[in-house]
């Protein structure tokens, strides 16, 4: 193989395993928004002490998520808006094609 066409094929590599990182990344942080907020919300409305009890426990997995994402150094520069808004978007469709 030449050597330009292996350049080409590394550069397409690389670029495929950043925009992969990148997905999951989001799929993540997307996640632990919806644990996060899901834990406020359901503290907000609690009445009883059953329903405080219950929203201590998911405010506790929230954290713990939270806590097994580490708070260590990331080479990832933070998802940009138009990144968010695509992912917003591109969802449902991303849903069909991976459909088993």
């Amino acid at each position: 193989m030449p050597a330009a066409a292996e350049d080409a094929v590394t550069r397409y590599r690389e670029a495929a395993e950043a925009w992969a990182l990148g997905s999951e990344r989001l799929r993540l942080d997307g996640l632990l928004h919806d644990s996060v907020m899901t834990a406020v919300l359901t503290a907000g409305r609690a009445g009883s002490p059953q329903e405080r009890t219950a929203s201590a426990a998911l405010a506790r997995s929230a954290l713990e998520r939270l806590d097994q994402q580490g708070t260590g150094y990331s080479e990832a520069a933070p998802a940009t808006v138009i990144e968010v808004a695509a992912r917003s978007v591109l969802r449902p469709t991303a849903a069909l094609m991976f459909r088993t």
